[in-house]
């Protein structure tokens, strides 16, 4: 059956005046989250020339959703271009309404319009993108005006400080028929299973224990490590060669791990597995690359991780065939290693894992998931055996 959703997007600004050469470039992470309203801050980076933010919606269910654009403007007459399943809409700012008050704080009263409907066919993920297509006006950032951090940003380059960081005021978003730990049916006919039911622990046990620590409880439609003592889990089931996705969110300066073809047969998971390293971006291992979110931790790493921090989903591309790794996080190949190639063995001799001879040389075993002490979320874990 098909279901009508509104979301709303409310913007604190929305295009720059011509006086800033550069593009302010925003992404809203996770606005949706289990077709509920969210509320999220905004960071922004600074290239090039215009002024454009996007974010993506996982797990979309088939079904019309009405678009409506919700924001504020001191000034009118900017175009703006909003782009979301394949559909794009034009229009034009106008000004807000009187200030309203908003706590202590003084806000205008925001716009809305309706840009109209969309037919979502296919369950899957979705990018909504706002951008701008003129520069008629001189618009407000959080009360700040966007060229006055234009001028605080060329400062800061020039002196070579760290850049000025601006939060957009709130993004709001209404249900749009979001799901999680489910299989479209086109996953279903590629053979992909899900690991996690969003209910129990079905398919799992502790790390050479039959029972599930109780620090394990299922929140927020995810496996939930409350708090260290709950062990390391794995999966029943020993998996050979396959591709497996997973999403997710760790607490703040909070560390995990996902170990890859793990087995029993040792005193812990990462003396025979390769491990994915889950990490805040505040933890003291963020500064190192080789231990850093995405990396296969202490051995390879990418140059800058693209985690994101604590409060957010990371979205996890594993490819395990053969000997070959290949780990993704958040669309960003973080780690490409063959074990055993010439790469790998210089690499494993200078490492604490050449004390232990059966590292990573399992050709199956189990998947797992670290209790490092810090609480740790996982949700919408997916594999297919290649």
């Amino acid at each position: 059956m098909l279901r009508t959703a509104l979301f709303s997007i409310l913007m604190s600004c929305l295009i720059m005046g011509s006086l800033l050469a550069n593009r302010v470039q925003c992404r809203a992470i996770d606005a949706f989250e289990n077709g509920k309203e969210q509320k999220v801050q905004r960071k922004i980076n600074w290239n090039d020339q215009k002024l454009w933010y996007s974010w993506d919606i996982k797990q979309v269910i088939p079904g019309n959703a009405d678009v409506t654009l919700v924001y504020t403007c001191d000034n009118p007459g900017s175009k703006v271009e909003v782009s979301f399943a394949g559909q794009k809409w034009t229009t034009e700012t106008k000004k807000s309404k009187a200030p309203v008050k908003k706590g202590k704080k003084t806000i205008l009263k925001p716009n809305k319009i309706k840009l109209g409907s969309v037919s979502i066919k296919e369950a899957g993920e979705y990018t909504v993108e706002i951008r701008a297509l003129s520069s008629a006006s001189k618009t407000m950032m959080n009360l700040i005006s966007i060229d006055l951090l234009g001028d605080a940003l060329n400062k800061a380059q020039s002196t070579g400080y760290r850049r000025p960081e601006r939060s957009f005021n709130e993004v709001e978003v209404k249900d749009l028929g979001i799901t999680h730990n489910t299989l479209s049916e086109k996953e279903k006919q590629e053979g992909w299973k899900l690991l996690f039911n969003g209910k129990d622990f079905k398919g799992w046990a502790g790390f050479r224990k039959d029972e599930i620590g109780a620090k394990w409880v299922i929140d927020q439609n995810a496996m939930h490590l409350s708090s260290g003592g709950g062990g390391d889990i794995i999966t029943l089931k020993q998996y050979k060669d396959f591709e497996m996705t997973m999403d997710w969110q760790i607490s703040p300066k909070g560390n995990s791990g996902i170990f890859l073809r793990t087995r029993e047969f040792t005193h812990s998971p990462w003396e025979t597995a390769l491990e994915m390293q889950v990490l805040d971006p505040g933890h003291g291992n963020a500064k190192n690359h080789l231990t850093s979110a995405g990396s296969a931790y202490a051995l390879f790493g990418p140059k800058s991780s693209p985690g994101k921090p604590s409060g957010h989903w990371n979205k996890v591309r594993v490819i395990v065939k053969g000997m070959h790794y290949k780990l993704y996080l958040n669309d960003v190949q973080t780690v490409d290693i063959v074990v055993g190639s010439d790469e790998w063995n210089k690499t494993m001799k200078a490492s604490k894992f050449w004390a232990y001879p059966g590292f990573a040389l399992n050709t199956v075993g189990h998947i797992g998931l670290q209790d490092h002490s810090n609480p740790v979320w996982f949700r919408n874990i997916k594999i297919k055996e290649l």
